[in-house]
C-alpha cells in the first residue's frame, strides 16, 4: 500500500507536468493509463489481503477442530490474543461448537476475561404462582461480571437492579456484588435484585455443546419468589 501511495504521488507530478510541457490530449490520454494501472494494482493488493485474511480464519477453524486436543487450545489461544474482534468471535463459535468440554471451558473464559455485560434470559417459572421475578423483569436482568479470576474463576457479579451501598468514608454508592465462579463448563453466581424485587438469586448454568448459550436455573429467595429456567448467550 505504501508503494501505491507513493507511485500515485509521482504519477500524478508526472502527468501535470506532461500535460503542462505536451498537447493536453495526449497528457490526459497517459494519465488515464497511468491511474488505470495503479487501480489493477490496488484491487490486486485488496484482493490478496482479502485471501490472506480468509486463510487466516480458515486456518483458525481447521485448527479449532483438529483431532489433537493440544492443538484445539493453542489455536483457540492464538485466536484470543489477536486484536481481532471478527477473528475472535469466529474462534469462540468454532469453540464452542465443540465437543470438547475443556475447549468450551477455556472460550467462555476467554470471553469472561474481555467482557463484562450479560444478559440473563428468564425463560419461564416453574410455579407459575412464583413467577414474580419473571413478570416484573420483563422476562430478562442483566449481570455485570468483574474482578474475573482466570485461575481460580471466582469473580464478582451484580445488576442495575441490585441494592446501592454506601462506600466507607465516600458520599458515593456501589451495587451490592456477591462472589460467584466459573469451574469447568459450570458458571454459578449470586445476584441481589433489591430494586426490581425484594429478593436474592442464586443460579447455576452449563455450557452446551453446538451453542453460545449457557443454560440452567435460578433460585430466588430458596424458592419463596420463584425456581426460573435461564439462559445467557456468552456472545451476545
Amino acid at each position: 500500500m505504501l508503494f501505491i501511495r507513493t507511485s500515485v504521488f509521482f504519477l500524478t507530478k508526472f502527468s501535470h507536468d506532461f500535460i503542462s510541457k505536451k498537447n493536453r490530449k495526449w497528457g490526459a490520454f497517459m494519465k488515464k493509463l497511468l491511474f488505470g494501472t495503479l487501480l489493477t494494482a490496488l484491487v490486486a493488493t485488496t484482493a490478496n489481503a482479502q485471501s490472506e485474511r480468509a486463510e487466516q480464519m480458515r486456518r483458525i477453524i481447521d485448527g479449532l477442530n483438529s483431532a489433537d486436543p493440544v492443538t484445539r487450545l493453542i489455536t483457540l489461544e492464538e485466536a484470543l490474543a489477536a486484536n481481532d474482534k471478527n477473528l475472535k468471535r469466529i474462534a469462540i463459535q468454532s469453540a464452542m461448537a465443540n465437543a470438547d468440554a475443556n475447549l468450551r471451558s477455556a472460550a467462555i473464559e476467554g470471553v469472561f476475561a474481555s467482557k463484562s455485560a450479560y444478559t440473563i434470559d428468564i425463560k419461564s417459572a416453574q410455579n407459575e404462582n412464583r413467577s414474580y421475578i419473571l413478570t416484573n423483569s420483563g422476562g430478562q436482568i442483566d449481570i455485570r461480571i468483574e474482578q474475573f479470576d482466570s485461575n481460580t474463576g471466582d469473580f464478582l457479579g451484580y445488576s442495575s437492579f441490585s441494592y446501592k451501598e454506601k462506600i466507607p468514608n465516600s458520599t458515593r454508592r456501589q451495587p451490592r456484588a456477591h462472589k460467584g465462579n466459573f469451574s469447568g463448563d459450570r458458571l454459578t453466581f449470586k445476584l441481589d435484585i433489591n430494586e426490581l424485587h425484594n429478593s436474592t438469586c442464586s443460579g447455576t448454568l452449563q455450557s452446551n455443546e453446538g451453542s453460545s448459550l449457557l443454560t440452567g436455573n435460578m433460585t430466588c429467595d430458596r424458592g419463596s419468589d420463584g425456581v426460573y429456567k435461564i439462559e445467557i448467550d456468552i456472545l451476545r
